[in-house]
Order: C-alpha cells, then structure tokens, then sequence
C-alpha cells in the first residue's frame, strides 16, 4: 500500500489509530471511494482524506493490517456515520472561534440591472442601502471583528448596482486602520472604467464570481438587462478580461441545466478563444434550472450527471479549471448559516444568517447587540435523507433543515456528480505524486499510468 495523501491531521489526531479486533469480521467502509487505474486501484477516505493506491490482490491482503489501522476496513457492526457524526462535532467544538466575526456577506441592494428568469429575489421587497447606513456598516464591522482581518463578500440584488456605498463601508474602515479585503458576486456589467479602478485601490477586491448562461443569444435574452446595450454579451466578456488584467481573480460560473447543457460546450470552447493561457480567469460548472425555470430539467441522474461532467471534463482539458485534488480538511460547517464567524448584513443594517432566505432568517441588527437566539440556533439543525446513510460522501456532507435548496441538493444526479468528481481529483492527486494519465473519459479510466512514487505504507 502506497500513501498518496495523508490524513487531515487534525481529524487523525481525534480519531487516532483504529484498534483491529481479534477474530471480527471487517468489511470496507461506506466512507471509501475507489477508483482503478493502471498500477492499481485508489482509495479515499471521505472522514479523514487519505488516499492510498492498492497494487492488486496481493498487495490488499498484506496492507490489511494498515487499511484496519486508517480506518478503510471496519467491523461489520461498526456504525461509521455515528463515528463521523461524533468526530465533526468534536473538531467544530474545539475549533470555534473566540466571538470576534471576521466574514461578512453585505448587501448593497437587493436590487439588479439583469432579470434573470431564475433568479432566488423575484417578489422579493427592493431596497438599497443609504450613506448613513453604509457608514453604520462600517462602525458595527469594525467593532464587531475586535481588531482582526475581516473579508467582505459583496453581494446583491447586483452589489455594483450601488458601488457608492462599497466606497463608504471600505474607506471608513480603511480610515480606522482595519485590515480587510473583498470577494463579489457580480454579473460583471459594470466591473470595468472607475469602478473597477476603485475596487482594487479601495475595495481590495480580490476575487469576482461572473456568471454566464450561454453564448451571446441565449445570454442577451435570460440576462434582459435594464441597461440600453445593444450586446451586453459583449461588454461583460470585456469586463472579465479587464478585470483580471487589474489582477483581480474571475471565476466564471456556467449555470447548467438541461436546456443549455449543450451550447455550454460550445461556450467553453469560446472562452477558451478568448482566454485560454490567461492568468487570474477560471471557469466552473454549476446546476441550476433548466430555461423552462425547473430545476435540473433532465431526464434522469444518469442524463444530468453525464452532461453536467462533460462540461466540467471540457473546461479542464482547455485549461480554464484548475486541476483539484481531494480537500484535506474537515468541513465543519454547511455555508455562512451555520458559522457563527460569519453575517450577512442587509440593506437597512438587520443581520441575516441566509443570503437566499435573508428575510426570513433576520436575527437582529446592526444597531442592537442583541440577537434572536432561538432563529440562531434553528439555523444550525442538520437534516438528513435516508439515503445519505449509504452515501459515501456522508462525512464530507452538510444538510441544513431551513435551507431553501435542502431536497433539491443532493438529488440521485448530485450526488453520482460529487462522487465521479472526486474520483477526478483523486486521479489527480495520484499523477501529482509521479503517475501519468491520460484520460478516456467516456469511461473515466486511467490508459497509460507510469511507476507509482508514492510513499510506502
């Protein structure tokens, strides 16, 4: 048995070696996920992220001792989702913050210059942010994080749609000598001239999230912008590449469903074109409704999965994904809902814990230090599906019950995509450490693999 990656230390540390049991049946764990390639087969550990390559039959019964002891083999009355679920609340427990926030998810408006079909904010109140709420922002960051780097997640509605009040909140903290930096979720339009020229010497604009629903007609039509643009298409691709010129990193989201999962092939290629070899542009996949406002849209799993892969295949083989390998830490929280670091802040100063549902999860406000507990609380409760107890993603995997998309999540084709995906990585992982694959990836199969150099076990 070879190591490719080792154990997240801290989970090896509060897990520790597992004990064998004289003369007990074992069993592989429903936390493993295995892929073949030429030397061998790849294991991984969802609880603790270890990846080992076992070099056939043989090689499996001598490291038995060793997989007993990473916790790949477990006793067959072994209930590893109680461990897992034990495990995660131990390292959340022991690596909560102090009390100082150091996120926050700000809302300039809730309103937007696209109109995107599937938008989460239809009939949703509009309203912007004032000046003296901007400069109330600022006092209640700057208190609220007690001395210590904060990053400020832009958001919206369309946050540049009010660019003005970014201006106050950043200047004012600036001012008071705190160290902050920014990421935004934008769809890019105005991301160009002085704006952006005041995101990266005020806002500290590191990061933008830019999203595109296909090539230039499909795109023009779901956006139907406000703005009188005769091809807005156009004049956000301009953005991007002036925006990573800035040395501001862009990450395009694609959002599939299955009425464009085809033209998103296309739209790789384009963007390829345009920005293949360019530093700071990356491109990502991302499931959302179809262009008939279903969500998914698809057949079955099978055509969801299938298509949704491809493209996420495609993008990497252009070089516009970055090529990942297995997270090697533990996920203690779902997403800002759950993390008592983070707040999201609304246009009129209330403090939300959902960016979705950010009405219906007020939990006070910038102007009180007093916060609903109870709303808190109900935040943080998990929910789980009957199925997730066989899914071998269960360690790695958070479900909300408030959340909006809790049902939705993690549908048959969800989950076949998180697991071909990290067989991806994992692959990954292994030609980093010396293999060398090349892919065929109808079948997702290694054809060619080079002696392993891993470390031995």
């Amino acid at each position: 048995m070879k190591r490719i990656l080792d154990a997240e230390p801290a989970v090896a540390k509060l897990c520790g070696p597992q004990k064998a049991r004289e003369e007990a049946p074992y069993r592989m764990t429903r936390h493993c996920v295995s892929v073949p390639c030429e030397a061998g087969t790849l294991l991984y550990q969802t609880l603790t992220g270890q990846l080992v390559l076992i070099e056939g039959e043989a090689d499996f019964a001598a490291s038995r001792g060793a997989l007993i002891r990473d916790r790949f083999l477990v006793p067959e009355d072994f209930d590893e989702n109680e461990y897992a679920d034990s495990i995660r609340w131990l390292h959340r427990t022991l690596w909560k913050g102090k009390g100082a926030k150091t996120r926050f998810m700000i809302l300039t408006t809730t309103d937007c210059n696209a109109h995107c079909y599937y938008c989460f904010e239809h009939g949703k109140r509009r309203y912007t942010m004032t000046e003296k709420t901007a400069r109330d922002v600022a006092e209640y960051i700057f208190r609220a994080s007690k001395g210590k780097p904060v990053k400020l997640d832009w958001f919206g509605g369309e946050p540049l749609y009010n660019s003005e009040r970014i201006d106050i909140i950043c200047a004012m903290l600036r001012e008071k000598g705190a160290v902050y930096r920014s990421t935004m979720i934008s769809n890019g339009y105005y991301l160009r001239g002085d704006v952006l020229k005041r995101a990266t010497e005020l806002w500290n604009l590191e990061s933008v999230q830019i999203t595109l629903d296909g090539m230039k007609e499909t795109y023009n039509r779901v956006k139907a912008y406000s703005d009188e643009d005769p091809d807005p298409y156009e004049t956000v691709l301009r953005n991007i590449a002036e925006s990573a010129d800035a040395g501001v990193q862009v990450a395009i989201r694609l959002n599939v469903g299955a009425g464009n999962a085809e033209e998103l092939l296309s739209l790789c290629d384009e963007l390829a074109e345009r920005f293949g070899g360019k530093e700071r542009i990356i491109a990502y996949s991302s499931l959302l409704g179809d262009f008939n406002g279903h969500v998914g849209g698809f057949e079955d799993a099978e055509q969801e999965a299938r298509q949704y892969l491809a493209i996420k295949r495609r993008l990497r083989e252009l070089g516009l994904s970055e090529e990942r390998i297995p997270k090697n830490r533990t996920q203690t929280n779902c997403c800002k809902a759950d993390n008592d670091g983070c707040e999201i802040i609304l246009p009129d100063g209330g403090i939300a814990k959902c960016n979705i549902n950010y009405e219906e999860s007020r939990i006070g406000s910038i102007y009180s230090d007093e916060l609903d507990e109870n709303q808190v609380k109900s935040w943080k409760e998990e929910t789980r599906r009957p199925e997730c107890s066989d899914c071998p993603m269960y360690p790695r995997c958070y479900s909300l019950k408030k959340c909006p998309w809790v049902g939705v999540s993690c549908l048959d084709g969800v989950q076949k995509i998180r697991v071909e995906s990290l067989r991806d990585e994992m692959l990954t992982a292994y030609r980093k450490m010396g293999g060398s694959l090349r892919f065929k990836e109808k079948e997702n199969q290694p054809v060619e693999c080079e002696e392993q150099k891993g470390e031995e076990v």
